[in-house]
């Protein structure tokens, strides 16, 4: 298979809702394929499926090790809107607010910066 067929195999199993299969594969995307182009979006769904699992804590986990190793990713403004909602989930308000407003600064045009927008405005 394609480095994009097993990426579009693991995003499939994460839209169907089978967030434990689509992680494994995502991890193993990553194994296999550390510098693909794809290799960041799969790291930004890994934290997409702890999320939607509730582990929020997981969640932020995954997303900063999206900022860490992949910094020019085009996943940076949703990854940092979605790790503002999950420090919400664990009742870290001015923490999320920290990440909603650093969205907005540096990307003020993506669609993460009007997510953020709305969940700054009180």
């Amino acid at each position: 298979a394609s480095q994009q067929q097993e990426y579009d195999a693991a995003y499939a199993l994460m839209k169907d809702g089978h967030y434990e299969r689509a992680m494994k594969e995502l991890r193993a995307f990553l194994a296999r394929h550390p510098s693909s182009g794809l290799a960041d979006n799969a790291q930004y769904w890994i934290g997409e499926c702890l999320y939607s699992k509730k582990m929020y804590a997981e969640a932020i986990e995954a997303w900063n090790t999206l900022f860490k190793d992949f910094p020019a990713s085009d996943k940076l403004p949703d990854g940092r809107v979605k790790k503002g909602m999950a420090l919400e989930r664990l009742g870290r308000k001015s923490q999320a607010l920290v990440e909603y407003r650093y969205v907005v600064a540096r990307f003020p045009n993506s669609q993460a910066a009007r997510i953020a927008r709305e969940r700054l405005t009180p």
